[in-house]
């Protein structure tokens, strides 16, 4: 329904008794019996109850903390009060965008003819032209951006697009008018009704207050965590980023052109290393990030053996070798079979990047991995990323002296330019991560082939793991070593691969 149908409408009723009238299914929502601790509690906070509200992640982020002792209050004129407190989320993200502010949470009240509360939501999401203050609802007098209703169940009651104080356009009946959004525009010269009753503090419309519009436009907003691992004294080291999914919202742009828009929002968590246990970090960690490893898509046992690399450090510690600050993402993700054009072939995994963009991708086989030992799927995961942060270290705007030398010794390679730079300076990180790699989290594996630590595989065998997919393409650090030391790797690695398991541990 147009906004110039909706709004004549409204004007002849009161808001709060109009669209926000109490149902019987919300009714049910109310707890029929009162404990004494409610006993205490007022009228707002006994009826307010996120027990049915559903997509609590997606648009509330989880549980509210609601400030019941310092409402807002305004008299309607139709004698009524309104009440309103302020709320916010008990899990808080952060929001990266570039057209609007982060979501404030409000939680409205209004007591019937019969005494009874009735609690909605409201959610003010500012565009990123609006005072970087706390809103309300009751007072949007210079606020810009776009505002929702929730009743308790978490449906759209209504939504509502302001600029500089002044209604722009009001869609209500949501689910029905999804379709017709990106047509649902509104010039703010072609409206000439007064939005008092969408707002009881708001001015008269005024047609035409310097000039502006807008038009709803679907925001796409992919969800993280990042994890962070505490080794103890609050020593934070940056592990990894961990994908939570894709939401999408209608958001009133001002001028705004295009199909859409895309943001992210993160929560930080660390991980303490000597107890298991995590906890939810308040503000991002002032650390240098070397990459940003998005586990997009990651699926069965890759997704479960890239858990246990960055949860666990080993990937950070790799990582931790490249010196700087990144400009890159890095996505990873599973596909059913991976085939590489350089090589004619299908492959363990691929590491692809575009110079001039910002992301490097990561794809990792399934049909490969399922069949092979979990060490050797976990090396090619460590394979993969070193070819990453390569990428990352080769084409950083502002390189350190340590990738200035880097690029350097890449440089003097003429073919295989990747494994060559992997095999001088890494086969060491990536045999000390394998044998870390079984012994903690392999643990069953290793104390069955050790003898509880008795009698440990020798060093060899992780690097001639560690080796896989290098000597394969003639490395000169491969090619250097002596015929008995090749010996000894290959040994090695025929005496123990094939006893090793399969499975990642839960």
């Amino acid at each position: 329904m147009k906004a110039d149908k909706l709004l004549p409408m409204l004007a002849s009723a009161y808001l709060f008794g109009l669209v926000f009238g109490c149902t019987a299914e919300e009714e049910q929502v109310v707890p029929q019996t009162e404990t004494v601790e409610n006993e205490t509690k007022g009228p707002f906070e006994k009826a307010f109850t996120l027990e049915h509200f559903k997509e609590k992640e997606s648009i509330l982020n989880g549980e509210l903390t609601v400030d019941w002792n310092s409402p807002i209050t305004k008299e309607m004129e139709n004698g009524k009060t309104l009440h309103e407190f302020r709320a916010s989320p008990v899990a808080p993200s952060f929001l990266e965008s570039e057209i609007q502010l982060p979501d404030q949470i409000l939680v409205m009240g209004e007591l019937e003819g019969n005494g009874k509360a009735h609690t909605w939501i409201v959610k003010i999401k500012p565009d990123i032209t609006a005072a970087p203050i706390e809103h309300s609802y009751l007072f949007l007098e210079g606020y810009s951006g776009s505002i929702y209703h929730y009743d308790l169940q978490g449906n759209v009651l209504r939504m509502e697009a302001w600029q500089k104080g002044k209604g722009m356009s009001l869609v209500d009946n949501v689910d029905q008018a999804q379709e017709q959004l990106p047509d649902h525009r509104a010039a703010i010269c072609q409206q000439r009704t007064s939005l008092t009753s969408m707002n009881p503090l708001a001015n008269p419309f005024d047609p035409c207050p310097g000039g502006g519009g807008g038009s709803w436009r679907p925001v796409y907003t992919d969800h993280y965590t990042d994890w962070y691992l505490d080794r103890g004294n609050n020593a934070l080291e940056y592990s990894n980023t961990q994908y939570n999914g894709r939401t999408t919202e209608w958001v009133w742009v001002a001028n705004g052109g295009g199909q859409g828009f895309y943001q992210n929002r993160y929560q930080y968590y660390r991980y303490n290393l000597n107890n298991g246990n995590s906890q939810r970090l308040n503000s991002r960690p002032q650390l240098p990030v070397p990459a940003r490893i998005i586990s997009e898509e990651l699926t069965g046992k890759a997704e479960c053996l890239n858990g246990h690399l960055t949860l666990q450090g080993f990937l950070g510690n790799l990582l931790a070798n490249f010196e700087g600050e990144s400009e890159f993402d890095i996505k990873i993700k599973s596909m059913n079979t991976v085939f590489s054009t350089k090589r004619n072939m299908y492959v363990n995994g691929q590491t692809r990047y575009t110079i001039g963009q910002d992301t490097i991708y990561i794809d990792i086989s399934t049909d490969k991995l399922s069949t092979m030992p979990a060490l050797a799927a976990a090396r090619t995961l460590i394979h993969e990323y070193i070819h990453a942060d390569i990428f990352r270290k080769l084409n950083t705007k502002d390189p350190t002296n340590g990738e200035l030398d880097f690029k350097n010794t890449f440089g003097k390679y003429e073919t295989e330019k990747h494994h060559n730079a992997m095999a001088e300076s890494y086969i060491n990180t990536i045999k000390d991560a394998l044998k870390g790699f079984h012994k903690n989290v392999l643990e069953g594996d290793y104390n069955y082939l050790t003898n509880n630590g008795a009698n440990p595989l020798p060093d060899s065998f992780y690097e001639a793991l560690a080796w896989q997919g290098l000597k394969q393409n003639n490395v000169k650090a491969y090619t250097d070593l002596s015929d008995a030391r090749k010996a000894e790797l290959t040994n090695s690695l025929n005496a123990y691969y094939h006893s090793t398991t399969k499975n990642c541990p839960n």
